[in-house]
């Protein structure tokens, strides 16, 4: 977690972490309550840490790390990326598993973060069903 990072870095104690605990719990909050992923809370996180007074919901809106909750937006995506690297996606189709890893890496980095990846896992698996 980004706290824990930024405590051993600077060498402190987590009563010198420039975050208040109710502000940690409201970005805590905004990931349990699935307003944002992990890696989006983590942004949160480090813009704080950098000095922003705004609110992690404010940031959350501002910086548009809002999670995504439109199937069709990530299908078109898996689709997509499917699409063009065929062959890997022929040995995924044929058993190699351990290729859900580079289409989930490259999925990610088209979706910056704002859709949940176990959605996208589920998504993956439907789409190899057909």
């Amino acid at each position: 977690m980004e706290v824990l990072r930024y405590l051993k870095e600077h060498n402190l104690s987590i009563t010198d972490f420039p975050i208040s605990c109710n502000v940690i719990g409201e970005v805590i909050k905004l990931h349990v309550d699935k307003n944002i992923t992990y890696l989006n809370a983590q942004k949160i996180l480090s813009i704080l840490i950098s000095g922003d007074k705004r609110s992690p919901e404010n940031i959350m809106k501002e910086e548009n790390l809002i999670i995504v909750n439109d199937d069709s937006f990530v299908i078109n995506i898996i689709e997509t990326i499917f699409n063009e690297n065929d062959l890997e996606f022929n040995r995924l189709k044929n058993g190699e598993l351990q290729l859900i890893g580079f289409f989930m890496g490259k999925i990610m980095k088209e979706v910056k973060g704002k859709y949940d990846p176990q959605t996208i896992k589920k998504l993956i698996d439907n789409h190899l069903r057909k």
